[in-house]
């Protein structure tokens, strides 16, 4: 759904949503989304009212980074700012093996990032939450 609920959303609504989109979900430490050559390039970050966290995937949990409200500046559409978090795929193309040419690292890590929204949405949908896509500018 495009449009944010109007009720508090909880931590372990926001924990669930953040292990589906790339938690670790198997013994030898895969996760929900994949990783070509086996490098998990992409961080969450999560901007809410209170800072900046990272989403900890081998620890399943938030670290604290800034007291900055990010919200505020994620994406041209006014209302994003409503949102109870805003979720920030960032990829860390350096994690990959030196193999991987610029172009090459660039189009893994937009398809990485597309399963990860995938699950994102697929998360907050079965928990009835609102979500969108924005472009971060």
């Amino acid at each position: 759904a495009r449009d944010f609920i109007q009720r508090d959303v909880t931590l372990k609504d926001l924990s669930t949503v953040l292990w589906a989109a790339n938690g670790i979900n198997r013994k030898d430490g895969k996760r929900t989304a994949p990783a070509p050559h086996g490098k998990y390039v992409i961080d969450i970050y999560v901007a809410m009212d209170q800072g900046v966290y990272l989403y900890d995937a081998e620890q399943h949990r938030l670290d604290y980074l800034s007291d900055h409200n990010l919200k505020a500046k994620a994406g041209k559409q006014g209302d994003i700012k409503k949102a109870y978090c805003v979720l920030i795929l960032v990829a860390k193309t350096h994690r990959f093996p030196i193999i991987a040419n610029k172009e090459d690292r660039l189009l893994m890590s937009h398809a990485t990032a597309g399963c990860i929204g995938q699950n994102i949405y697929l998360a907050a949908n079965a928990l009835q939450l609102g979500t969108r896509l924005v472009q971060w500018q």
